[in-house]
Formats: structure tokens, sequence, C-alpha cells
């Protein structure tokens, strides 16, 4: 060993309390530091991936292609530094996967791509739902609620979407709050054929005439308490026995109400996700996190909205792990 060496040494055994004080400021640093630093299970990864899903109500997947697949398409693909684009298609449904070059501002054209979209729009049918989104470890949910009970999976459904829902979004460190499962309610009319053909109309022109019924329109003002408030003119049916009686046709003896030709009775909409539990129906509310906060903030949701679920309703949390979700897979 140098010179040099031996009188390091020797230095610092003359300064040995001076590098004991170090080492404890260092060791009291470092801990405090610690129990700051941020922690999750994910760190946050900006994917040069944005996925575009489009749902087209029950098409078969060859009309998808053509009606929905294409155009979108043929749009995504001149989307500048595009690396790969692919695309899926199943019955009422195609999704589209498009990588980019490592470094893209994903933000500029997560815009790029819905602008490019938006152009696409008037190509597939007009009632298509087109959802673009971007790729995040955000997306994945970090836990989950279902919404059981003895009560009808309609009012599952309603306490999961206007009691759960409502309350989780308002959550410090809550993303997206999805609902899945249920029934979702729905008011059917159940046409007569016999009684359509004596009173001569069809059932595009029920339809028709039912459009015409739910009129919402500004007639005027009016000043009260130094405010100018809107007067409105509604005619909007909200119950069975009112859309019943709405005037579908004119007869030899007067207006023709729907029920002459049709049965109007609450329903719900045809299912296309069941969601099924140890009670039976089961409607599950998934949580994703906002980039940024752990995952800690989002499993104390509960306390802040169990107190307004009905009493016949249960809604129990369960908290996963994704660490040991990722383990057993």
């Amino acid at each position: 060993m140098s010179s040099a060496g031996f009188n390091l040494v020797g230095s610092l055994r003359r300064r040995a309390s001076l590098v004991g004080l170090a080492t404890l400021a260092g060791l009291i640093f470092g801990t405090v530091s610690a129990k700051r630093l941020p922690s999750g299970i994910y760190p946050d990864v900006d994917f040069p991936r944005i996925v575009v899903v489009c749902r087209v109500g029950d098409l078969p997947p060859e009309v998808v292609q053509t009606v929905a697949t294409r155009p979108l398409e043929e749009a995504v693909a001149t989307v500048p530094n595009l690396r790969r684009l692919r695309a899926r298609t199943i019955r009422g449904a195609t999704e589209l996967s498009a990588q980019f070059e490592p470094g893209t501002d994903m933000w500029r054209t997560l815009q790029l791509v819905e602008t490019h979209v938006a152009d696409a729009r008037g190509e597939v049918p007009d009632t298509a739902d087109i959802t673009v989104e971007r790729v995040t470890p955000t997306a994945l949910p970090i836990v989950t609620f279902n919404v059981t009970g003895e009560a009808d999976p309609r009012a599952l459904r309603d306490a999961a979407v206007l009691v759960v829902r409502p309350a989780l979004t308002r959550v410090n460190g809550v993303g997206s709050v999805d609902v899945q499962g249920g029934d979702q309610r729905e008011i059917e009319v159940i046409l007569k054929p016999e009684a359509l053909a004596a009173a001569h109309l069809t059932p595009t022109a029920i339809a028709d005439r039912l459009g015409e019924s739910e009129l919402v329109r500004a007639v005027g003002r009016a000043a009260a308490e130094h405010q100018v408030l809107t007067v409105l003119a509604a005619s909007e049916p909200t119950t069975p026995a009112e859309i019943a009686a709405l005037p579908v046709g004119t007869g030899a003896n007067g207006p023709i109400p729907l029920s002459t030709v049709a049965e109007v009775a609450d329903g719900v909409e045809d299912r296309t996700v069941s969601v099924s539990g140890r009670g039976g129906d089961v409607v599950v509310v998934t949580v994703s996190r906002a980039p940024g906060p752990a995952r800690r903030t989002s499993c104390a949701a509960p306390a802040t909205w169990s107190t307004g679920l009905r009493a016949r309703t249960r809604c129990r949390p369960a908290c996963g792990s994704r660490r040991s979700t990722i383990s057993r897979s």
C-alpha cells in the first residue's frame, strides 16, 4: 500500500469521532428519505401505444371489418411516427392497436389519433361507439367491488352506477371507475301486428311518432328575483302509462293511443356481459388508479360511501395485489 493510503487511513483514525458523526448523519438521512420515496407495484411508464375500440352493435365480423375496421385503419395509418398497426375484429366490435416509435410524445400523438378518428367518423355507422385511449399501467384495475344482494339486478346496477361510482370518483388517487354486470333499465314497446294492420300503421311510423313526442324547447324568458329564468316547454313521458297514452295515429274515432297497438312495460336491455358470484347476479365495480398516487389510497375508499348503500344491498371490496397476480400468472 502506498504512503498516500497510509496517510488517509491514519487521518481517518485520528478523526474517528467526525467519521462516526458523518456515518450516523448518513444513516438518519437515508432512513428519512426511504420513508418519503414513492412506492408502487408498477412505476409510471410511458408506453408508445394507443388503442382504438369501436362497438357497432351485433353486426357479424365480416360486416364490422367493412364498415368499421377498414375506415379506422386507413385513418390511423396516417398518424406520424406510427411503427405498427394491428386490428382485431369480432362480432359487434373491432380493436386497433397502434404502436409508435420510442420517444414519441404520446399526449400529442393521442390528440392526433383522436383527430384522425374524428375525420373518419362519417364513414362508420352513426350508432358506433368509438373509444380512443392510451395504454398505461394505470389502465389495470387495482381494486374491485362486488355489489350483491337480494334486490333485482336492475336495482343492483342502479346502486353501483348512482351511489358507488360517484362516491369512488371523488376519492383522491382514483382514476377511472367502470361498472359491469347487472341489468340496465329500459321501457319496452311490444307491437301487436294485428292491431297495427287494423290501424294502417307501420313500426317505422310508430318509432317516428315516439321520437317526436320527446320535446324540450325553450319558449321564453321570465324575470324573477333579479334573475332571468328560461321557460321550457317539456312533453317528455316518464312512465309506461304516459308512454302508452301517447297518440301515434288518427282513426275514425279520433287519435289512436299507443296502448291500442302495443304493450308498454318496464324491461331491461339485452345482456352482453353477465357476471355471477356466490349470491347469484353480481355487479362489479372496478377502480383504476390515477397516474402517480399509491394503490393504498384507493383501497381506503369504502369508508367514504358505505353508509349510502341500501340496506338490502351488500358491497364487498376486494383489494388485491397485482404483484401476487403477476407471480401466479
